[in-house]
This record gives C-alpha cells, sequence and structure tokens, in this order.
C-alpha cells in the first residue's frame, strides 16, 4: 500500500457524518490516549511500564489506522490489522500488570473497545465483532496460563455493551449517512451545472451585445444593397477578424487587448491571437499581466508589414504563453513562464544547459 494511498479525497461514508476525518478527531484521539497512559501508570499495579506502554503503543497504532485508512468500507489490510493488534496489546498489557493492578486493566480494555468500536464505524461490524471475541479469548487464555487474574477478565466483558450501542448506530445512521452524501452530490451536479448554464448564458449575452455593437450596423448596410465605400470595406474585415479572435482566443479576452489589436490591423499589422490552454477551471488571468502589457508595447508598435502572435500554450508545457513579433527585417519572441513572468536570455540558456546535461 503506498503512502500516496492515504492521501486520497475525503471519503463520503458515516466516518464524515460524525467527524472522524477532522483535525479535531485526531486531536482527540490523541488526548484519549495520552489520558489512558497516564491514568494506567499512575494507578498503580503495574509490575512492568515498558510491556503496559508498549501494549498502548500498539493502540495508538490502530487507531490511528481507522482514522487514516482509506476506502469508504475501510481497507480490507488495515482492518485486519486493527482487528488482531488491540488483542496482540492485551496479551502484552496482561503479562505487564499484577493481580490487582489498580486502573491499568480498564484503561487498557477501554482504549482495546474504543478502537473496535470505530472500526465498527468504519463499516467493518464483522471484523470488529472478530478483533472483540479474539481479545476475550486472547485475555482467558492468558489468565488461565500465566495464572488467575479475574481483574483483567472481569474488565473486559461490560465492553460488549459498548460494542452493542455502536453496532446499533453503525445499523441505523449508516444508511442515513449514504443518503446525505448522496443529496449532497446531487446538489453539487446541479450547482455545477447551472454555474455552468449560467456562465454559457452570460457568455452568449456578450457576444450578442458585441455583434450588435459591431456588426449590426454594417449587415444593415449590406442589406439595404449601397455600394460599399473602402472604409467600410476596411471594417467588415476588422470585425470578422475581432470574431474570430473572441472564438480562438477566449482566455485572452479578459486582458482587454481589443482595442489595441483593432488599432494595429487597422494600421495594416498581421496580429493572430491563440488559446490553446482551454482551461476553464484554472483562473491565469493574474498571471498574464506581463504578457498583457507586453502585447500592448508590441501592439502599438506594429504596422505594415508586422506580423505579431499572442499564444496561450497547453497545459503540460513549461510555459504559460509566448509573444513572437516579426517584422520586415527582425524576429523575436518572448516566452512567459508558469509564474507569469517574462523569461530572460538566462532563464533560456540555463534551460538549454539542463537539457543538454547528462543524466549522473
Amino acid at each position: 500500500m503506498s503512502l500516496r494511498t492515504w492521501r486520497r479525497p475525503a471519503r463520503n461514508d458515516l466516518s464524515a457524518i460524525i467527524g472522524m476525518q477532522t483535525p479535531g478527531a485526531g486531536l482527540l484521539a490523541t488526548g484519549l490516549w495520552v489520558a489512558y497512559v497516564l491514568l494506567g501508570l499512575t494507578g498503580g499495579g503495574i509490575t512492568s511500564p515498558a510491556l503496559y506502554v508498549s501494549a498502548m503503543v500498539l493502540l495508538c497504532v490502530a487507531g490511528a489506522l481507522v482514522l487514516l485508512a482509506p476506502g469508504d468500507r475501510m481497507d480490507w489490510r488495515a482492518t485486519a490489522v486493527a482487528a488482531v493488534l488491540p488483542a496482540v496489546a492485551l496479551l502484552i498489557g496482561s503479562t505487564g500488570t499484577g493481580e490487582r493492578p489498580g486502573v491499568a486493566d480498564a484503561t487498557l480494555t477501554g482504549g482495546v473497545v474504543t478502537v473496535l468500536a470505530f472500526l465498527l464505524l468504519r463499516g467493518r461490524l464483522a471484523s470488529a465483532w472478530a478483533g472483540f471475541l479474539l481479545s476475550v479469548v486472547v485475555t482467558v487464555l492468558a489468565a488461565q496460563i500465566g495464572g488467575p487474574d479475574p481483574a483483567m477478565v472481569a474488565a473486559v466483558m461490560p465492553n460488549t455493551a459498548v460494542l452493542l450501542l455502536a453496532t446499533f448506530f453503525e445499523v441505523m445512521v449508516r444508511p442515513r449517512a449514504e443518503q446525505i452524501h448522496a443529496l449532497r452530490r446531487r446538489t453539487e451536479v446541479q450547482a455545477v451545472a447551472q454555474a455552468a448554464a449560467q456562465g454559457a448564458m452570460e457568455v452568449r449575452e456578450r457576444q450578442l451585445a458585441y455583434l450588435d455593437e459591431r456588426a449590426r450596423p454594417l449587415l444593415e448596410q449590406i442589406a439595404a444593397g449601397d455600394e460599399l465605400a473602402p472604409r467600410t470595406l476596411t471594417e467588415c474585415g476588422l470585425v470578422e477578424a475581432a470574431l474570430r479572435d473572441r472564438i480562438r482566443a477566449p482566455g485572452l479576452e479578459p486582458l482587454d487587448l481589443g482595442a489595441d489589436v483593432w488599432a494595429a490591423r487597422a494600421r495594416g499589422a498581421r496580429v493572430v491571437l491563440l488559446d490553446d490552454r482551454r482551461s476553464p477551471d484554472d483562473d491565469v488571468t493574474e498571471l498574464l499581466r506581463p504578457l498583457q502589457a507586453a502585447a500592448v508595447t508590441a501592439l502599438g508598435r506594429a504596422g505594415v508589414g508586422t506580423a505579431v502572435t499572442v499564444r496561450l500554450l497547453p497545459p503540460g508545457r513549461p510555459l504559460l504563453a509566448t509573444l513572437s513579433v516579426v517584422g520586415d527585417n527582425s524576429q523575436s519572441r518572448q516566452d512567459f513562464g508558469l509564474d507569469g513572468a517574462a523569461r530572460t536570455e538566462a532563464d533560456r540558456a540555463a534551460d538549454r544547459d539542463r537539457v543538454g546535461r547528462p543524466e549522473a
């Protein structure tokens, strides 16, 4: 089981309803374990503190497994370990206590039933009861082999009531928890669908408003059948190019380059806007501010014979965007890293050296 397996998103099960996946649950479990250890060590009657602490450490490991193990119903490998460790802890702990151990038996058996009860709430009812029965058998056998220890046996048996209550809670609440999570998922899906529909409607309204402002007057002139002046024909080309930009490069629209692009094209420059990123969930608008400033400068200088290309690169590339300017006798390109900053020639040289350097 790889470490990455333990870093999955939140589980949608009963443990989420009762708060077992929150940091508070870990703090509570840690505090309870420390209280058990201190009470046991200070309660008297422990013949071997090392054995008692070792038993409590095993219970701590089992509790951590119950809290952190993946799976809607707890992973079976972690379940097997968490179900057996309490019995092993009881076996070790019972050899480190005397015939009259004070509260040591109560803390040890209390830790055992706590782990098994929460194992039950992780959807492993049969495994929890099997672990409890194994703990009882181990305690009885240890008392028979190592000598009479009625205090330990008497401390184990009342924990049956705790597991019965946990069983009742599991059987009654788990179906309700599944219904709650199903309703949450349905609500999330509906919210996402509504947001997507609202976003599409807003985009549609903006496009219609732009068409009404820019294209309608030209379409009315064309429909009238009058001869179009050269200036009107030029404006038709500019409008067509602007509409193409809005379809081909939606990711550049928040940068408000429209007026600068329009002016550059009106002076005879060739301007191409490309959005190959197409990642609506990745908001990179703020990272594109350096690109915006550089593009405005380049567009302001562009004229006849100049080609300006502004491109957002696909995800997975080492760069976020590029800006290239090609003139009659010159050619330049600016690269912008994933942090949005413009890459210098020194940065590009370092990249080339890193690529060309053989691996050790």
